[in-house]
């Protein structure tokens, strides 16, 4: 038999979908490599952008945080933008464009901060590549 016409749409509607995912996934990740050329970071960036507005699909926070709001170029610590931690989070600038987005996910340990926070111990993790480096360095 015939799969009745409700499920025939639904089994469409779903391969769309994960159509529209690959296809969003393909362009993160050719923006991301192709990070040291910027105009096709940002054609892509946009590309991804307008294909989710285009079939209503939220990006990823991980995607979404990943490119400049206001120029779509691929936002690379060093590369193509500047990452200062502060009080209030991370800071990060676009050296395009100069846009600013602040991330209160990453914020610097204060006195304060430390004080609020149950009694755990702070102590420094060192490991064998540190430690190494470190004797080399001594030497």
């Amino acid at each position: 038999g015939k799969m009745p016409i409700s499920k025939r749409k639904r089994n469409d509607k779903n391969q769309q979908e994960i159509l529209v995912d690959k296809r969003m996934n393909f362009l993160h990740q050719a923006s991301m490599l192709l990070s040291g050329t910027p105009s096709q970071t940002r054609y892509l960036n946009y590309t991804m952008k307008k294909i989710s507005h285009k079939s209503v699909k939220r990006m990823g926070p991980h995607v979404k945080y990943s490119f400049c709001r206001r120029c779509n170029t691929s936002m690379v610590a060093g590369k193509t933008c500047t990452i200062k931690i502060t009080k209030l989070g991370s800071k990060r600038t676009c050296h395009f464009c100069g846009a600013v987005r602040i991330s209160k996910q990453y914020k610097r340990m204060t006195d304060k901060n430390i004080t609020r926070s149950s009694n755990v111990e702070y102590q420094q993790i060192i490991t064998p590549v540190d430690q190494q480096l470190e004797n080399n360095y001594n030497e």
